[in-house]
Formats: C-alpha cells, sequence, structure tokens
C-alpha cells in the first residue's frame, strides 16, 4: 500500500494512568507511518501528564498540548483537532488500544 495523506491522531487524556503507555505504543506501532499523534493530559490528578512526558520526550512523532486544568472531554478533543496538521483525523481515547494495522486499515 502506498502511503498517502498524514493521519492526525488526537488522544485526550484523564486519569489514565494504568493505560496511557499502552495506548500511546500502539499508535507508535503503527504499520502506517505517516501520522502524528497529538496528546493532552485534561488536569489528571494520577500521574498521566508524566507518562506522556516521558513517552513524547524520546518520540518526535508526538506533540504535547496539556491543559492547565481540566475541561472536559469534548473540549479538549476540540482542542487538539484544532492543533492537527493532517489530511485525516482520527480519535484514540486513553484507554483504548489499536491493532497494528487500525491506521492503515483507516
Amino acid at each position: 500500500m502506498a502511503e498517502e495523506g498524514l493521519i492526525s491522531v488526537v488522544m485526550p487524556a484523564y486519569n489514565a494512568a494504568p493505560y496511557i503507555a499502552e495506548a500511546i505504543t500502539s499508535i507508535l506501532d503503527q504499520t502506517y507511518s505517516k501520522f502524528e499523534l497529538i496528546i493532552a493530559d485534561d488536569g489528571s490528578t494520577d500521574n498521566t501528564r508524566e507518562i506522556i512526558d516521558t513517552i513524547a520526550a524520546k518520540e518526535p512523532r508526538i506533540a504535547v498540548a496539556h491543559n492547565l486544568a481540566n475541561i472536559g472531554y469534548l473540549k479538549t478533543c476540540n482542542k487538539l483537532k484544532s492543533l492537527a496538521k493532517g489530511d485525516f483525523i482520527t480519535f484514540q481515547d486513553s484507554d483504548d488500544y489499536s491493532d497494528e494495522k487500525r491506521l492503515q486499515i483507516l
């Protein structure tokens, strides 16, 4: 399959510490490589933000846009969507896992 457009994957996160690393890794391990992952911690009270920042520091395909306080899922999604540079946009929740061919199939 020839890669065509950039896909922006939007991931809002709130108190997702037990799941966020696996959710991020499942996107980074995609067979379709032309993507950006835009993540925001939405004012979590656990260490979600620290996990995101640790992974993002090592991965140039991740853009981080944390919220200063909790603004809610919908507003966070809209904020991240406005930052997307892709030809296509898809969402992934911070407690979800994507099959490695998800973006290729999309």
